[in-house]
């Protein structure tokens, strides 16, 4: 018997030295019976068990970044920029043009940048996720919301580096 009482016998002709028992015919899947890894899964608490459901399902969700998506492949297409579909694909020369965010939004990376000591390449990712943000959500341009979010994101790694 193999994984939940199912045979684990696969199509292969046996050797006649070979006996047909698992633990004695290497063909049987003796691997299933073997951990090839572990997932430390964190126990849930009692105030996630409370929490309300989601306010939008799965469907909606891949709705949303299809149609975030789709917005980003039509404004690199109309900007002549070739073989960039994604914001993620984006240099950070043109990624400055299209999510430079409104002056809240400016002012809140400004003093990001100062405070967390953001490199060019951490002041890019943050623009890059807050464009994406406002793809999302559908905006023609980035707020302050939208940097205050992204900027949310790099939280662990913030933690990870003082902790070091």
């Amino acid at each position: 018997m193999g994984v939940f009482g199912a045979s684990c016998a696969i199509d292969v002709p046996l050797k006649p030295t070979l006996s047909p028992r698992t633990h004695e015919n290497p063909i049987f899947c003796w691997h299933f019976r073997k951990p090839h890894f572990q997932i430390e899964v964190p126990a849930v608490s009692a105030a996630d068990l409370v929490l309300p459901p989601p306010s939008e399902g799965s469907a909606q969700v891949r709705t949303r970044v299809a149609a975030a998506r789709e917005r980003q492949r039509t404004r690199f297409a109309a900007l002549g920029a070739k073989g960039v579909r994604t914001n993620a694909e984006c240099s950070g020369r043109l990624l400055e043009d299209i999510a430079m965010p409104d002056e809240a939004g400016v002012a809140l990376l400004r003093q990001a940048s100062e405070t967390l000591q953001l490199s060019a390449r951490g002041f890019h990712r943050t623009l890059r996720v807050a464009r994406t943000l406002a793809d999302l959500d559908a905006a023609e341009h980035v707020t302050r919301l939208h940097v205050a979010e992204a900027l949310s994101y790099r939280g662990e790694t913030l933690r990870q580096a003082r902790a070091a």
